[in-house]
């Protein structure tokens, strides 16, 4: 709801200038899809999308707006830069241990609906500008989950156990 809101915050210049999506199925599906329709917004809902990916080559921003200050850090966020995503990010709890406000990503508080409203604005308004904050971003990626690095601390990490 709080990516929700901020979409409504959103002036109508901004919100003509991008497609929003939400994708996912739980026990919230019901009641975000009626707060779409009670905020009036344009929100193209995918239920199951099973390739991810496929949706996040298509996209040029990744929105997480988490609340949560217990899961561990989303690989989500890493399907978004491997796709050079430009990443807006909540200050979840370990968001820090990969995530750089103004360096490879765009950070806002958690909850913080006004927030993020600006920092998509920004984002849209600005996102030729913020091409290093991809690139940055991309670039951990690549050197901290690619394939055979995961694969490698997967190993190490089976053997110590």
């Amino acid at each position: 709801d709080v990516y929700l809101n901020a979409i409504a915050l959103l002036s109508v210049e901004t919100k003509n200038k991008v497609d929003f999506y939400l994708t996912g199925k739980g026990e919230e599906f019901d009641f975000l899809n009626s707060l779409i329709k009670s905020l009036d917004i344009q929100v193209n809902v995918l239920i199951e999308q099973e390739q991810l990916t496929d949706l996040l080559l298509t996209t040029d921003i990744l929105i997480n707006p988490t609340r949560s200050t217990y899961e561990g850090f989303p690989m989500t966020i890493v399907e978004a830069a491997f796709t050079k995503n430009l990443i807006i990010s909540s200050d979840f709890l370990g968001y820090d241990s990969i995530l750089k406000n103004g360096n490879n990503c765009m950070i806002f508080g958690i909850n913080d609906t006004y927030a993020l409203a600006e920092r998509i604005t920004y984002a849209v308004e600005n996102y030729d500008n913020l091409n290093v904050l991809v690139e940055n971003m991309y670039n951990l990626a690549v050197k901290e989950f690619s394939i055979e690095k995961m694969i490698n601390k997967t190993l190490d990490f089976y053997k110590r156990i």
